[in-house]
């Protein structure tokens, strides 16, 4: 497997104690909310394990399971821990070696993939879905970097096989650009498992989605959005 045949790529990265500290940071922003809000502490499944309070919250309360996971994927990446390790310097290394071009500008947050919580699954698209004068075609790679091993049965990311040099047809489904699934029909596709603190490199034009977590644990990951000067050159 390598980037420039199949448009993603796995490459070491983070240690145990740095995934420890995403971990951390995720669990806090869910405590800080939590607290925050008028639905008493207790009730919360604040002593739950790190990747189950999300299941346990929405065996009962499906919404209240559904804010925090919100709260986390848009305001959690502010974090100082997480910062700066989306920030780190072997992040961007390894990036500017798949893409072959050094990276100006990121952007990152956390998701997750909540075995309780289907309705946040992504569906089939790529990070570019069309090529135009928007700031987000100048994306040229993507880092997806699990908090826990993600399979395909854990919640992990299906890819179609092969580097492309434009995006597939998107088309706009309840206010997302998706890939219509028979466009993909006869695509070669692969589910590879990437273990906790790995990094998943992906192409700008490369289609994946997140998998149907089977685990009963909600897979947690960080995402880095890298952008370029000037954009890669496809032989």
């Amino acid at each position: 497997m390598t980037f420039a045949q199949d448009g993603f790529a796995i490459a070491p990265l983070f240690g145990p104690d740095e995934v420890a500290e995403l971990r951390g940071a995720v669990s806090e922003h869910m405590d800080r909310t939590a607290r925050a809000l008028l639905k008493p502490y207790g009730e919360t499944e604040f002593d739950a394990p790190f990747d189950q309070r999300l299941e346990k919250i929405a065996a009962e309360d499906q919404s209240f399971a559904g804010l925090l996971g919100t709260a986390v994927a848009t305001d959690a990446h502010r974090s100082s821990a997480i910062t700066r390790l989306a920030e780190d310097p072997r992040l961007e290394a390894l990036a500017s070696g798949f893409c072959g071009l050094p990276i100006s500008q990121k952007i990152f947050r956390m998701r997750l993939n909540c075995s309780a919580l289907t309705g946040k699954r992504q569906g089939w698209h790529s990070d570019v879905a069309r090529v135009d004068d928007t700031a987000c075609s100048q994306l040229v790679i993507t880092a997806w970097i699990p908090l826990s091993d993600a399979g395909p049965d854990s919640g992990g990311l299906e890819f179609v096989r092969g580097r492309r040099d434009a995006p597939v047809s998107h088309d706009e489904t309840g206010g997302k650009f998706l890939i219509d699934q028979q466009e993909l029909d006869k695509a070669e596709k692969a589910t590879p498992l990437v273990l906790a603190g790995q990094c998943l490199f992906m192409d700008r034009f490369t289609p994946h989605r997140a998998v149907e977590n089977h685990s009963g644990r909600t897979r947690w990951s960080l995402v880095v959005w890298m952008k370029a000067d000037r954009l890669p050159t496809y032989v």
